[in-house]
């Protein structure tokens, strides 16, 4: 049987710089040169994921924004997105704009991203942006009104906001019926991430594509917050770091080192020595 291991990034494959070590790199590469199907699960988009796997010849698509973009490390492309209709953009940013907040609605053009913004109203939004324009040079684009028109595909909308202020937001967006939403503290700020994406597609949903992409026959997760929830529900096993917040700790099979020890890499070294993987 083939197994395919997923791992999540931010607080379970990259330690606390948000890089991944030299042991990792060097571990991954051994199992991988073996046959061994790995990839990530993340949040993240191509621009702030596929540049840390620059030294990991990775042999399975990526699965980034939660599984709304699938990304193939080997044809350098991105092989399947998800976007949502203009109609139900419209509707996300209503509903922001009711509460007073503003969005960051991520748009698709020939296979690079622009994310347009029309206010950052706190220190998280601002540090938010900065990083990805300082490291990632995303084009980040602050506009009076949002693109949503034929040929500019819109596929995610996201905010970093505390939890009191935009959980309303999640509420009544789920509600709507139209959208998935992910809701979770950010590993980093302490503040809340709210990610909004095509009903259906999440992590999980892309894990099970990777899956039979690869014609594996099973999968086994690790990651570490409540945007791993889905794809650990689905899998045949999952795995918590030591540091994962405890909801997920309580549905996983077992609870293994913690991102800053290179415990997802040593945890698949032992099972390749011990002859499991």
């Amino acid at each position: 049987m083939k197994t395919l291991y997923i791992s999540d990034l931010d607080g379970t494959l990259l330690g606390s710089n948000s890089l991944l070590s030299e042991g990792t790199i060097n571990k991954l590469n051994f199992l991988i040169d073996r046959g061994v199907l790995f990839t990530a699960a993340t949040a993240r988009t191509l621009s702030t994921a596929v540049p840390l796997f620059s030294g990991v010849r990775l042999n399975c698509p990526l699965i980034l924004m939660n599984g709304v973009n699938i990304f193939d490390p080997k044809k350098r492309k991105s092989i399947l997105t998800h976007p949502m209709s203009y109609r139900t953009g419209n509707k996300i940013v209503d509903i922001f704009h009711s509460y007073g907040k503003y969005p960051l609605i991520y748009f698709e053009q020939n296979s690079s991203m622009r994310v347009e913004y029309q206010k950052l109203l706190t220190q998280a939004q601002r540090e938010y942006v900065g990083a990805r324009q300082q490291f990632f040079h995303k084009d980040f684009v602050q506009v009076e009104n949002y693109s949503f028109f034929e040929g500019n595909n819109f596929i995610y909308a996201v905010t970093l906001d505390k939890e009191n202020e935009i959980r309303p937001i999640y509420d009544e967006l789920l509600s709507t019926g139209e959208v998935d939403c992910n809701f979770y503290c950010d590993t980093y700020s302490g503040e809340y991430f709210l990610e909004v994406s095509t009903k259906g597609i999440s992590k999980a949903s892309g894990a099970e594509w990777v899956k039979q992409y690869t014609g594996a026959d099973r999968i086994v997760a690790f990651g570490d917050n409540m945007n791993d929830m889905q794809v650990f529900e689905s899998a045949d096993e999952c795995y918590a770091t030591a540091n994962a917040c405890d909801e997920l700790k309580k549905v996983s099979t077992g609870v293994i080192g913690s991102n800053d020890d290179d415990a997802v890499a040593d945890f698949l070294i032992n099972r390749y020595n011990r002859g499991t993987i």
